[in-house]
């Protein structure tokens, strides 16, 4: 008989955004991505019984490793024993995660203290259905099944022991490995609420567990504990280093760059970005973070510190605090594989995925654009750096529209710029939130949504379609962001902010449109001195803006906040 059959591994999102350092974000996607992998391998390698398995999403060849996959696959299962597979993959999916990625990560020491909350964290569900000649509608039926499953929501009570300090990261599960900080007693446990099994480090004790693995004052369960030795991926980069990276790679040769390096022993992908700025050249800081912190070294590393600054300044560059989160995804994802009329249409459209998702992440990463941290095709999640936010936007938006012409495929993305000490767990939520903002402005969607969080506290949102007459939105942002940096004041912004207010209230639609948009060209014509046409094609550019803005809120506010995104990256880079 032959079968439609899905597989999938949860839980995705709280997983994944349960994040204090950028390592624990990338290792959350990375475990998630690696235990779909290995199912898909052993289902279609190590399953035998007389049957075949066949991966039709994602793309996999069984040869080629992606660093990314989403966490589910559909394959054609040819064969009886159909209920034996999906209980034996269940099965040795579990296997994997408690021996291959806690246990090698952590060791049988550590595995031992958190044992009890590794072996139910995983939420796995599969189900399967008749393959019949409409492809389409057994793939329909085949959701159902699994929305069906889901509904149970099963899951096994926490045990009472689950009930003193929880976890930094989740705030679910107990914190059962905490380093001491140097005021903790020898009753820290009674003191802290901390679970009686729970594994003590010492303040200087970093032989077995580094100081960025865990810090001081730190309580992880053993969830996170697992994402910080996964895979190594303390190195990857901190959003510290991800707001500097422009810079930085601008100033890699420079002698002054690289006797900072010397001083703290360092390179460019070993540095800690934030000993670039001078707030945190201190003693604790630096003890922190396992550093020398004698008052010579301190001071020393505070003179090379200005010398870089004004190197930088010299060249007009800046040693930025802020960068972007960037996620996006495919609209009406579930509309178009329901248009596949076969398991080849489907097939060939998860290949074309896979290939978008490998070029998108090439296109950031080798460019220093940023960081991909995942990139499966549909959908994104990646840092960028400040400078080229627009540039990327535009090239990763332009590429999919290319490849996905036949498809007539768009996506919508949400970004969100904040400085690098900002929680990183909100900015994740405001990330997600503007994407979800992007996706319910428009039925067809295909939006673009942005929120500056400042460091003040303050917030600006918008939301604008990527479409903008012939030209994608963020080459408009783009444009107007270089010329308030290069030919234009913002007060124009600001006078427009306090116009519009009074227009919006006091004028119909129609009249609001023509005053708005004569006021913002009489306001930037009086900037222009001796500059040509500049002024009246910075005005077009604000205008198409405002159209379209307009085209989905009613309210000035988006268009006001999109000038302000492109006032706050023009002030900080």
């Amino acid at each position: 008989m032959t079968y439609l059959f899905l597989f999938t591994i949860g839980p995705v999102q709280s997983f994944i955004a349960q994040a204090r350092k950028t390592q624990d974000l990338y290792a959350g996607s990375q475990i998630l991505s690696d235990l779909i992998h290995y199912a898909m391998s052993w289902a279609t390698s190590t399953w035998e019984n007389h049957s075949s398995v066949e991966i039709i999403y994602p793309y996999f060849d069984g040869t080629t490793v992606n660093s990314s996959y989403p966490n589910r696959f559909v394959a054609k299962y040819t064969g009886d024993n159909i209920a034996n597979f999906g209980e034996a993959l269940n099965d040795e999916v579990h296997r994997f995660f408690r021996e291959d990625i806690v246990l090698s990560s952590i060791g049988s020491t550590y595995y031992a203290v958190c044992e009890h909350q590794i072996t139910d964290f995983l939420e796995t569900y599969w189900a399967a259905v008749l393959l019949t000649e409409d492809y389409s509608k057994s793939m329909t039926n085949l959701e159902k099944e699994l929305a069906a499953i889901k509904n149970y929501r099963c899951f096994k009570q926490l045990p009472q022991s689950e009930t003193g300090r929880k976890c930094s990261l989740n705030g679910f599960y107990n914190a059962l490995y905490y380093r001491k900080t140097d005021k903790d007693s020898t009753d820290v446990v009674t003191r802290k609420y901390l679970d009686a099994n729970c594994q003590l480090f010492e303040p200087t004790d970093t032989a077995a567990v580094s100081l960025m693995q865990l810090q001081h004052g730190e309580g992880l369960c053993g969830i996170s504990f697992v994402k910080r030795f996964y895979k190594a991926t303390p190195s990857f980069k901190s959003t510290a280093n991800i707001a500097l990276m422009a810079t930085l790679e601008a100033l890699k040769n420079a002698k002054e760059l690289n006797a900072f390096l010397r001083h703290f022993g360092k390179n460019l992908d070993t540095i800690n970005g934030q000993l670039f700025f001078s707030e945190n050249l201190n003693k604790d800081y630096l003890k922190s973070q396992g550093e020398r912190f004698s008052e010579n070294f301190i001071r020393t590393a505070i003179d090379l510190l200005r010398g870089i600054e004004k190197l930088a300044a010299s060249k007009n560059l800046k040693l930025h605090k802020y960068y972007a989160v960037l996620v996006f995804d495919a609209d009406n994802m579930g509309k178009q594989i329901e248009a596949c009329t076969s398991k080849e249409i489907h097939n060939q459209l998860s290949e074309k995925l896979s290939s978008y998702a490998s070029w998108a992440k090439d296109f950031v990463d080798s460019k220093n654009y940023g960081r991909s941290i995942y990139a499966g095709g549909d959908d994104f999640l990646g840092m960028l750096t400040l400078p080229t936010l627009f540039t990327t936007l535009t090239a990763l938006r332009e590429k999919f529209a290319t490849d996905f012409a036949d498809e007539n495929l768009t996506f919508s993305a949400g970004v969100c710029i904040a400085h690098y000490k900002t929680p990183l767990g909100e900015v994740l939520k405001y990330t997600r939130a503007m994407e979800k903002k992007a996706k319910k402005h428009r039925t067809s969607k295909d939006c673009l949504g942005i929120a500056v969080l400042k460091h003040s506290g303050e917030i600006h949102e918008t939301v604008l379609p990527w479409k903008a007459d012939t030209h994608w939105i963020t080459e408009y942002l783009a444009d107007i962001t270089d010329d308030l940096k290069n030919k234009f004041s913002a007060k124009f912004i600001k006078t427009l902010n306090e116009e519009v207010a009074i227009w919006e209230a006091n004028a119909s639609d129609r009249n609001f449109l023509n005053v708005t948009k004569s006021e913002i060209k009489r306001l930037i014509i009086r900037q222009d001195k001796g500059m040509g046409g500049s002024a009246t094609e910075l005005a077009c550019k604000v205008s198409m803006i405002y159209d379209q803005t307009s085209a989905i809120s009613n309210a000035t506010e988006y268009f006001i906040n999109a000038l302000n995104v492109c006032d706050f990256i023009n002030r900080k880079f």
